[in-house]
């Protein structure tokens, strides 16, 4: 729900009310609570992620810092690559050039370790800024075409599950009418 409302209605105060809920949330039996962590961490980071959508800079920083170092403790690199990124954004924001370029690092270990559909562009995006920033035009330009191409790759493969997803709907179809044909209704 809490990404619905950042994404689809651009309500960042009911989506963190989303994510703090999954924060209180209080488990029955202890087993239940073995993954807290990791919900914690995605709780967080999603919390950190809009209050870097406000420009809440200072606020967001702990959160996607204790997200990140959640989502480590279980080899969870995919995620983790995302508040790495996030932190690489804010510190440009702010003028520190190195602390972003920490993140930024950090970010492209962890995408490399484990890649997450649609971060790519998103480091890129991030690296070419960080590279307009410390005044070298040409590798910032070079990151704005890396973008585009992964943007471009990213959409191909949308639209690859996309015609997958069809190819499936056509199978199950044919398969329902082979069923009724052959055993009736």
């Amino acid at each position: 729900m809490g990404l619905i409302y950042r994404n689809a209605f651009n309500d960042l105060d009911r989506s963190d009310s989303c994510f703090r809920a999954m924060l209180q949330i209080t488990y029955i039996r202890p087993e239940e609570g073995n993954n807290r962590d990791i919900w914690d961490g995605i709780a967080e980071g999603n919390i950190g992620y809009n209050m870097l959508l406000r420009g809440a800079y200072d606020e967001a920083i702990p959160l996607l810092k204790n997200s990140m170092a959640k989502m480590l403790q279980f080899d969870d690199y995919a995620y983790a690559s995302g508040p790495a990124i996030n932190l690489a954004d804010i510190y440009l924001k702010k003028g520190n050039t190195s602390e972003a370029k920490r993140y930024i690092d950090l970010s492209r270990e962890y995408y490399d370790r484990m890649p997450r559909e649609g971060r790519l562009s998103r480091i890129y995006e991030v690296m070419s800024r960080y590279y307009a920033a410390t005044g070298r035009p040409e590798q910032s330009m070079a990151y704005m075409d890396s973008i585009v191409m992964a943007l471009k790759k990213e959409e191909e493969q949308f639209n690859g599950l996309l015609l997958l997803r069809a190819e499936q709907r056509n199978h199950l179809r044919e398969q329902q009418m082979i069923f009724v044909n052959h055993f009736g209704e």
